[in-house]
């Protein structure tokens, strides 16, 4: 806003030796998202099956295109792993909006499967919360319960000192519940000073879940 600067999402991998999927300039693309698949590029999403779901629903992302690398030097294995007739394979959830935009969900590592067998997204719920204005910031984990169950859990930075704990706790559920429905909702809540990262500054979910669990 300072420099009147349009900022657009976009991404790309190391590996794709450039960008695939970004913000196009009079596309209406949700702020969210990271925008279509461009010029050149192709992805699909597959569910745990295989299978490629529809619109709004998360899968995992692969990614075409023309700048793919090679392989990993000296390492075949992980080449054969990661590349797939020509496909990358990113690791990372994703869904598609019926207009094109594309969503990241999250690492497939990250995800959490809960009773039901519903796999649960942390960094969706995260930006949900994050966009309450009194949230600095959120990280959400799974926490196994006393029955072994596994459950999300959230630990919030407040933006300023919450002077009534209950009030904004249950603004946050309300909004959760809102976006996201009652299956992707936070069984546990709690206030933190700061988030546990790592030195690569991404959320320690585990460190997380011991946290919020004490």
């Amino acid at each position: 806003k300072t420099f009147r600067i349009p900022v657009y999402n976009y991404y790309g991998l190391t590996e794709t030796a450039g960008i695939c999927i970004g913000m196009k300039p009079g596309h209406e693309s949700d702020p969210q998202s990271i925008g279509v698949v461009l010029d050149g590029c192709g992805i699909r999403i597959e569910d745990a099956n295989g299978l490629l779901p529809p619109d709004g629903q998360a899968g995992e992302l692969f990614v075409f295109t023309p700048s793919l690398m090679s392989g990993y030097y000296g390492d075949p294995a992980r080449t054969a792993e990661a590349v797939r007739e020509g496909w990358y394979v990113t690791g990372d959830l994703a869904k598609r909006a019926p207009n094109g935009d594309v969503f990241i969900l999250g690492r497939r590592g990250d995800a959490i499967k809960d009773a039901r067998g519903e796999l649960l997204h942390p960094a969706e719920v995260e930006r949900v919360i994050e966009t309450h204005p009194l949230v600095a910031e959120a990280g959400v984990c799974g926490v196994i319960g006393k029955a072994g169950e596994e459950y999300l859990a959230a630990g919030i930075v407040p933006s300023k000192r919450v002077e009534d704990e209950e009030s904004f706790l249950h603004e946050i559920r309300s909004l959760v519940l809102a976006r996201l429905g009652p299956t992707r909702m936070p069984r546990q809540f709690r206030l933190l000073e700061k988030l546990p990262r790592g030195t690569n500054s991404k959320i320690n979910r585990r460190e997380l879940a011991e946290k919020i669990a004490k």
